[in-house]
Formats: structure tokens, C-alpha cells, sequence
């Protein structure tokens, strides 16, 4: 219709620039925007905020500067509708500190504002400032909504603070907010995470409806302390309510399967997903379903998994290397580390650690000394104290004690597992006072010795 529309205002941009933004087709918002300027459609207030959200979902900083610079020089920049759309466009993109100067700045705040804020806070890893926003809130009156509500609990989830999350919930208890659907899954969450998953519970039973994010919570919360039986239970009773899992909630449940043990369910889950056509977009749940077919030693059905995937990433492939150097097959593991490379899959530090393993399994010195190259090219040995650890141990099951102590000598910081590593090369190769002198220098050092010292 905007294309066969002979005159096009101001008005009609506006329209087709906001349907864009507002469904998530942020490029597409952008470039509007830019060939409205190009056929000369000067842009106002509406123009602008909807071009800023669509860089805000898009994540483009350099086009969300830009259209910020254009709202200043409009004079736009003093209302609250466009300096929340400015404030929350830098706190999708991650700058954090440029959405506090906004929010510092701004003559007149609402509760949009405090929101996008705490909000940019909870996502970038800034719990902590999250929660105090929560307080100042408090000194200046500002009620909080649902929206700023959610973002504080999560705050509290991710720095495990019960005390505040308590707070927060006597808060929105009295705001009768708690029957939201989404308050509610973002309770359950909080209490979860700081280890109150009887709370937790109590929260999902009370609850008057419940969707798929509530129930994979909780799934969630019990894996996530070792109740894989209590995790299939509550699956069960999930597809009897008739609430469609989803990836996630699948991810959960292959993790309860390794917990408890059952191939069975694990493989009744691979089916469900591969009928779904779940699988093989989604790393986390094929990274999951390789994990849990490693676990039980079927490293053919993890393999298969692996090779099928079409997002190939190296999460899943670490999955399967590690399969393989727990069951002892180093072999197997270096042919798959093989098949990465012939895919074009940059290795990270896991893949490496695996790797060293691997040949230490099968006495690999040629290997084990190519990735020790590798790392050192990277400057990654100076970095990471488990990998140099890894590449000391596989020196020492190599017989190569001086490149061990070479590469203990050169890690950053030796933890006791550093300090067993160096001590059991020695004393598997038969070297046993300088075994013992390892063990007494560590002391020395202020390591304190454990079992496997």
C-alpha cells in the first residue's frame, strides 16, 4: 500500500517505519528511514522514535548515535517519550554508562524511564546497580510497574540476593502485582537462583494460570540442584496440563535424564525434537542431546547428532570431545578434532583442553605440541591457568618432564591442581625426590596439599 501510494507525507512514513520497528524488522526501519531522507520527507518526533527503537532492537549503535544527534538538533531532546526511546536504545546496545548520563540528565523522569534503565543494568551483568536503582526509586517516590519489577528480580537472581529479592516481592505484594503472569515467572526465577526452591514452588502452585516459561523454571530449579527425579515428574505433569515444552524446557529435561540415568527418556526427547524441527537450528539443545548421549557412552548417536546439526558452532563439538576423552577414547576424540577442523571450526580454550587430553590418552606428543604452538601463538597460556595445566599434564604422560616444568614455570598462577600435576609426572616416571621436593616447594609457596596430593 506505502508503494502505491502516489503522495507519500510525512505521515505515511511514519506508518511504515513504526509497522516495521514494531515487528521486529529493525533493518528494514532504518533503511526506511534513511530513503525518506533521500526523497528530501523531513522526519518528526514519531519518525524518530521509531527509528530509534528499530537501531535499539537491531543493536546498531552508529545509526542510534546518529538518529540521537538528529532529535538534539531538532530540539526534541528535552520530552520524556524521546529521551526514554534514546536511553533505552543505548541500554539494548550495551552502553551502560551512556544510558546512566541520559537518565541523569533528564529534567523529567517516569516510570518508563527508571525501567529501561534498571533493565540496561540486569542484561549488561550489572546487578548490583540494579538494586540500588530499586532504593532510589523508593527516596523518590516512583512507583514501580510489572516491566521494572521483572528487571529487579533478575537483578536479584543474578546476584543471588534474597534479602532485596524479599523486599522487592513484599513490594509487589502489596501493589497486587503478583498475579501477573510474568511477575510470577520472574518470582519463581529469583527464588530459584538464590536457593530457595521451596519458595519457588509455592509460588508456581499459587499461581492462577501458568505458561511454558513457569514450568520450565521450575524444571529448571530442580536440575539445577540435583533433583533430576523431581524435574521429570514436573515434565510429566507439564504435557498432562498440555503446555507445549519448548527448546529450553527440552535442554532442561535432557540434563535431568543425565542426572537420573534414563537413556530411555533421553532418547524419547530426541524424538520429540527431531518431529518438532527443534534440533537442528538450536546449539543449546543439540549441545544438550550430545552431552546426555555422551554421558550414557553412545558417542555414535552423539556423533550423528553433531555432524547434522546446520548451526555448526563449537559448543556442540566440545560437547562431543569431551564425551570421548571421559570413556578414554582419545583416538576418536583427535579424528573428530580433525573433522572441526576440516569444517572450519575455530577451536577455543575447551577444545584445546580436550585436545591435550586426548594426547595424553594416546601419548600424542606430536599432537599435544602442536597446540601447544597454537596456544602460545594466541597468548593464551599466559591467560588460562586449566589449559597450561592440561598442557603440563600431557608433557608429563608424554615423558617429557622438562617441557612440564617449562610450562608450570611460565603459568601465571599455580593452583594445587597445578602443583599434583607437576608432582604426579614426576612420580608416574619414576622420579620420586623430585616428586617430593615439588610437594615441599608447594607448601612452601602457601598451597595447601589435597587427596590427590
Amino acid at each position: 500500500l506505502f508503494e502505491e501510494t502516489p503522495m507519500r507525507d510525512v505521515v505515511s512514513w511514519n506508518g511504515v517505519i513504526a509497522a516495521h520497528a514494531h515487528h521486529e524488522c529493525g533493518k528494514q526501519a532504518i533503511q526506511l528511514f534513511q530513503q525518506m531522507q533521500l526523497e528530501c520527507v523531513v522526519p518528526n518526533k514519531v519518525t524518530l522514535v521509531s527509528t530509534i527503537d528499530a537501531c535499539a532492537s537491531e543493536v546498531m549503535i552508529s545509526e542510534g548515535k546518529r538518529v540521537h544527534a538528529r532529535i538534539m538538533g531538532c530540539g526534541f531532546e528535552g520530552e520524556v517519550a524521546e529521551n526514554n526511546a534514546i536511553l533505552n536504545m543505548y541500554g539494548k546496545c550495551g552502553r551502560v554508562e551512556h544510558a546512566r548520563k541520559m537518565f541523569d540528565t533528564m529534567e523529567k523522569r517516569d516510570v518508563i524511564s527508571w525501567s529501561s534503565l534498571a533493565a540496561a543494568y540486569t542484561q549488561h551483568g550489572y546487578g548490583s546497580e540494579a538494586i540500588q536503582l530499586f532504593d532510589q526509586m523508593q527516596i523518590e517516590g516512583v512507583l514501580p510497574n510489572k516491566v521494572t519489577y521483572v528487571s529487579l528480580l533478575d537483578a536479584c537472581a543474578s546476584q543471588s540476593a534474597l534479602a532485596e529479592g524479599k523486599v522487592i516481592h513484599t513490594h509487589i505484594h502489596d501493589g497486587r502485582a503478583e498475579s501477573d503472569l510474568v511477575v510470577g515467572n520472574a518470582l519463581m526465577n529469583m527464588y530459584s537462583k538464590c536457593h530457595s526452591l521451596m519458595t519457588a514452588r509455592k509460588i508456581f502452585d499459587g499461581m492462577h494460570r501458568r505458561d511454558v516459561v513457569s514450568w520450565t523454571t521450575l524444571i529448571a530449579g530442580y536440575v539445577e540442584y540435583g533433583h533430576g527425579e523431581e524435574a521429570l515428574k514436573c515434565f510429566r505433569h507439564m504435557n498432562d496440563a498440555r503446555v507445549r515444552p519448548n527448546a529450553v524446557t527440552y535442554v532442561c529435561v535432557l540434563n535431568a535424564c543425565g542426572i537420573v540415568g534414563s537413556l530411555e527418556i533421553g532418547k524419547y526427547i530426541d524424538a520429540e525434537v527431531r518431529k518438532q524441527g527443534l534440533l537442528w537450528n538450536n546449539v543449546l539443545l543439540g549441545t544438550a542431546l550430545i552431552d546426555m548421549y555422551s554421558k550414557f557412552g553412545a558417542l555414535e548417536k552423539a556423533q550423528e547428532v553433531c555432524e547434522k546439526l546446520l548451526v555448526q558452532d563449537v559448543i556442540p563439538w566440545n560437547a562431543l570431545l569431551t564425551g570421548y576423552c571421559e570413556h578414554g577414547l582419545g583416538q576418536e576424540a583427535l579424528n573428530c578434532f580433525r573433522s572441526m577442523h576440516d569444517k572450519g571450526i575455530r577451536p577455543d580454550v575447551v577444545t584445546y583442553v580436550c585436545i591435550l587430553k586426548a594426547s595424553s590418552i594416546v601419548r600424542s606428543i606430536e599432537v599435544g605440541e602442536d597446540i601447544d604452538t597454537q596456544v602460545r601463538k594466541q597468548g593464551l597460556l599466559q591467560k588460562n591457568i586449566v589449559l597450561g595445566t592440561a598442557l603440563l599434564d600431557m608433557y608429563s604422560k608424554c615423558g617429557k618432564l622438562d617441557k612440564a616444568r617449562e610450562v608450570f614455570e611460565q603459568l601465571p598462577v599455580r593452583d594445587v591442581v597445578s602443583w599434583n600435576a607437576m608432582i604426579a609426572g614426576y612420580a608416574q616416571n619414576g622420579l620420586g625426590e623430585e616428586a617430593l621436593r615439588c610437594f615441599r616447594q608447594m607448601q612452601n609457596e602457601g598451597v595447601y596439599p589435597d587427596v590427590v596430593s
